[in-house]
């Protein structure tokens, strides 16, 4: 059984320059998976919130060191010692970390970067593509097909 060791977060500089979360997830087998969140262009009414610090000395207010602190406290409280081969699991604990709808408290930045680090590293663990985790954990029922050449 392959479980979660540890979380990091780290605040990045995404490709317009904007800082935004990567976060880390190191398993039992000493292998780590990565996966980073870069900011959209333009927010809905309905879309989940990033979590920014609003300290105009530093990135104009855009920096994420709120959202890197819920990666390394209550998300990595939450999810250290967790087996990696249920990501299903580890994303409903994610979602009941935060129960706000818009994901306002832990910041939709925090909970998206470790979700995906976590399918990655999910997906390591059982030896397959990461698309084919995805498929298996959410779709199982749906059988991927592909054209034939």
């Amino acid at each position: 059984m392959t479980t979660i060791t540890t979380i990091e977060g780290l605040q990045i500089i995404d490709s317009r320059g904007n800082p935004t979360v990567r976060a880390y997830i190191t398993l039992s087998d000493g292998s780590v998976h990565s996966s980073s969140v870069p900011s959209g262009a333009s927010v809905g009414v309905y879309e989940a919130k990033e979590l920014r610090d609003h300290n105009s000395k530093r990135y104009f207010g855009l920096g994420v060191s709120q959202a890197i602190n819920n990666i390394k406290n209550p998300i990595r409280k939450a999810l250290t010692g967790r087996n990696i081969s249920s990501p299903r699991i580890i994303d409903e604990i994610l979602l009941q970390l935060d129960v706000t709808s818009d994901k306002s408290i832990l910041g939709a930045n925090a909970i998206l970067a470790v979700s995906q680090a976590v399918h990655k590293a999910s997906a390591h663990s059982m030896h397959i593509p990461l698309w084919k985790c995805l498929q298996e954990v959410y779709f199982p029922h749906v059988k991927p097909s592909f054209p034939r050449l």
